[in-house]
């Protein structure tokens, strides 16, 4: 008797970036794909995590609109093939960024999704969106 067993996995550049997904979008597929820029800001490398497309500047992960009420509304466009966290600092000039508990690992609706800071303490709070695939 004998077994034969095989694992794939798509060939990616060093960032993760798999070659398919860069070559479905006319871009090298290499490190040097993965570092184009479309003048949005994001590399195609962080464009492939957000779900959006490298090629289209107009297409990015971006807030659409926070709230300056409490609860804090922070709404995105997002995807339905990614998972979002909500964070916060209280110093830019630190870096320094904390997930918001219960705003962790949301999955996206494939619209725009709201979340929400119910506990906004003084000192106000600076809010950005984190992006992750789904594992």
């Amino acid at each position: 008797a004998r077994a034969i067993s095989a694992s794939f996995a798509a060939n990616t550049t060093t960032n993760g970036t798999p070659h398919g997904w860069l070559g479905q979008h006319g871009l090298a597929t290499n490190d040097i794909g993965a570092l184009y820029e479309d003048g949005d800001g994001m590399p195609a490398w962080q464009e492939y995590v957000a779900d959006t497309d490298p090629t289209n500047p107009a297409s990015v992960l971006r807030l659409l609109g926070i709230s300056n009420l409490p609860p804090i509304e922070v709404s995105f466009p997002c995807s339905s093939n990614r998972q979002y966290t909500l964070e916060f600092s209280t110093n830019l000039n630190q870096d320094s960024w904390t997930n918001l508990p219960d705003q962790t690992d949301i999955r996206g609706s494939g619209g725009t999704n709201t979340l929400f800071d119910t506990n906004a303490p003084a000192p106000p709070r600076f809010y950005r969106i984190g992006v992750e695939l789904i594992p």
